[in-house]
């Protein structure tokens, strides 16, 4: 299950107060699974890796999720209001493994969160999060390749790094020894996707057990 854990955290600790960057890339995205689409438009993407994989989009609910056991969300906390988690797999003769992307050319786990059901259709089951997670030696890889499409990030505090613009957010965070972090987030999307403040409290709670 990912984790998203203290970088997560910290990036949305400094969304609120830090300085903008000029206009961040529209749409903001990775390998075509862009901030802002439907649920829909992201299962019908293709999987942005070799064809010999044949890998697929698992998603939330899937029937095929549920019967390989496949845990995707994470924590009951998103699960509970509704949040879909959708990561590629490879599944063939009844054996699953997970199809990692290409983040500046490293192998990455990618996890993209939608937005619970509505009956508003902007928000509704809308791509708000991507999460990816590769080994804590990329992390230098990643500063230099997002620097390089970017410019310089808005926030710069020991090994996390934030572009922003007044929609998105872009973050790189490293915890040593554990895993890297690229995480895309729209700021509109994220708050139709907050937990009630008692089951987030939970939820923090056996994070701290």
């Amino acid at each position: 299950m990912i984790r998203l854990g203290l970088p997560l955290l910290l990036a949305a600790s400094l969304l609120a107060g830090a300085a903008h960057a000029a206009d961040l890339p529209t749409p903001l995205g990775l390998h075509g699974f862009n901030l802002g689409m439907t649920l829909v438009e992201v299962r019908g993407q293709k999987f942005p890796g070799p064809a010999a994989t044949k890998a697929r989009l698992i998603c939330s609910g899937d029937n095929l999720s549920n019967a390989e056991e496949i845990e995707l969300l994470p924590g009951e906390a998103l699960r509970s209001i509704g949040v879909k988690a959708c990561r590629f797999f490879a599944v063939e003769a009844g054996a699953k493994h997970k199809a990692p992307l290409k983040v500046a050319g490293r192998d990455a786990e990618v996890t993209f969160l939608a937005t619970p059901k509505s009956d508003d259709p902007a928000t509704s089951e809308r791509l708000y999060l991507i999460v990816a997670k590769a080994e804590p030696a990329h992390y230098e890889e990643f500063v230099r390749a997002y620097t390089a499409q970017l410019g310089r990030a808005n926030v710069r505090i020991g090994r996390y790094r934030l572009w922003q613009d007044a929609r998105v957010s872009l973050f790189i965070g490293d915890e040593p020894g554990q895993s890297s972090s690229v995480v895309y987030l729209d700021k509109a999307l994220s708050q139709k996707a907050e937990p009630p403040a008692e089951d987030k409290a939970k939820s923090d709670e056996k994070k701290l057990q």
